[in-house]
């Protein structure tokens, strides 16, 4: 595993080429489990449920949402709070649906969609999400795995009007360390290369995961706009809550 301290900020891959990586392996990435990412997303649940019941949003949408695993249950305690997951990856999306099918939650109310987040704004009137009362949320380091940089994707959720709660790795050695004994436990081998205010680890078959600072995520929020508040949920990860100015 070695280290390189330049930082490519290239595309990945072509639009389609992510798409297709992340129908291969969304499974992996969001169901395979150490006791660390045990208790990253424990932390991050209980998190979510705090900030639901703080702001109680009209929709919540999840970013990333994979299955709907993640965040998907928290909503659904919050009684009131309508749903929508979107992911690019179909098979995703199929799995959520069909987990939705078999409990009987799905319908307006409660849906996971195909859809890129960085599409937000655009796709925002067709997807029926209202002009107030939105919080989109960013789990599990989704924030990491849009490149060149995640801004588009932040933009496009301010321009809809949504609050954001961002969930991430810090960038310090715990969270390496950590994230190393996940993608090794994923099948991801790989290199890793550090800025001034990220640590990116890139696979060898085309996985990419950045962490940042938490001066650089509070900056690009706060320049969209966002009054941010953020949260130490475990010692290598962060929860940021974005309420836009009104």
């Amino acid at each position: 595993m070695s280290t390189d301290t330049s930082i490519d900020t290239t595309p990945m891959t072509t639009g389609a080429e992510r798409v297709r990586f992340f129908d291969r392996y969304w499974h992996p990435i969001v169901k395979t489990r150490t006791e660390h990412i045990r208790q990253y997303l424990a932390a991050e649940r209980e998190q979510m449920a705090a900030w639901l019941a703080a702001l109680s949003p009209r929709l919540v949408v999840e970013a990333g949402c994979a299955d709907g695993d993640l965040l998907l249950p928290e909503v659904l305690r919050h009684h009131g709070t309508a749903y929508l997951g979107i992911d690019i990856a179909a098979t995703a999306v199929a799995a959520g649906n069909r987990m939705l099918a078999g409990t009987g939650r799905a319908g307006r109310d409660v849906r996971i969609v195909c859809a890129d987040v960085q599409d937000l704004a655009r796709l925002a009137p067709s997807l029926g999400v209202p002009a107030t009362g939105v919080l989109t949320a960013y789990p599990f380091n989704l924030l990491g795995e849009l490149r060149p940089d995640p801004t588009e994707a932040l933009a496009a959720t301010a321009a809809i009007g949504s609050d954001i709660a961002v969930f991430t790795y810090d960038d310090g050695d715990a969270a390496r360390d950590v994230r190393l004994e996940y993608y090794l436990k994923c099948g991801f081998s790989g290199s890793w290369r550090e800025g001034p205010d990220r640590l990116v680890f890139r696979g060898e078959d085309g996985f990419f995961s950045a962490a940042y600072a938490q001066d650089t995520v509070t900056g690009w929020l706060a320049d969209l706009g966002y009054q941010v508040t953020t949260v130490r949920l475990t010692p290598f990860a962060v929860g940021y809550l974005g309420r836009l100015h009104r």
